[in-house]
């Protein structure tokens, strides 16, 4: 009598190989993201989870890139960070969603200015966690032209010296944020939707008048001021 030959078990889709393979890419790059947790210390649990799947090169080397301005800048704020913050789970989940979004960018302004979030958010007081994730998902999709003008309303810009003590609001600040009066107005819309500034900022362009004391900081809402600070350089 035969006896029957053994079945052949396949490995579990889900279990990952114990050795370190340099032909696999994902191992590439692992190894190299562990140079970047040495530098960077605070973040070593973030980007071992982010780089312990299959990283494509072009996205890896853009966060690298943050990265090593990254270590220098935590190197100096050190003294000012949130320890206790820094090792939650919320942290870990907003620097994670952070440099994903890092990953996926192409314009290099804008990588920096995921960078200057996650060295702010170390070192302003903590907030409600599901606020932060929105203010995070508007600097992804606000223009430079909105964060421009929602610091044009925090700084309360002035008139321009050859405008008159009266001038229209959406002339002013469509001068200050360098786009058309309409296109000012629409900007203006749009921070009022999102809660950024507080729904009286439209009285100015119904008004059709600002006065040249006029108080515009007063229409920026917590918010707004919040993300202003994550910009912050």
């Amino acid at each position: 009598m035969n006896t029957p030959r053994p079945t052949r078990k396949h490995p579990r889709p889900d279990r990952r190989p114990t050795h370190f393979d340099p032909s696999n890419p994902g191992d590439r790059v692992l190894s190299v993201a562990g140079a970047v947790v040495q530098n960077v210390p605070l973040l070593g649990g973030v980007l071992n989870s982010i780089f312990s799947g299959q990283v494509t090169q072009g996205r890896f080397d853009r966060v690298k890139e943050q990265l090593s301005f990254l270590n220098e800048e935590v190197e100096q704020i050190k003294d000012r960070i949130h320890t206790d913050y820094v090792k939650t789970d919320e942290f870990e989940e907003l620097v994670a969603l952070t440099l994903e979004k890092m990953a996926r960018e192409l314009d290099p302004r804008k990588r920096s200015q995921y960078r200057r979030m996650i060295v702010n958010l170390m070192v302003l007081q903590p907030e409600d966690y599901n606020e932060q994730r929105r203010l995070l998902r508007l600097a992804e999709e606000l223009t430079p032209k909105h964060i421009q003008l929602l610091r044009a309303f925090y700084d309360n810009c002035s008139p321009l010296p050859e405008m008159a003590p009266e001038v229209n609001a959406a002339c002013l600040l469509g001068a200050v944020v360098d786009v058309p009066p309409s296109k000012a107005a629409a900007l203006v819309a749009d921070l009022a939707r999102e809660r950024l500034i507080d729904d009286d900022a439209s009285d100015v362009w119904r008004a059709g008048k600002l006065p040249e004391a006029a108080n515009l900081r007063k229409h920026v809402s917590g918010p707004g001021i919040r993300l202003l600070q994550l910009l912050a350089t």
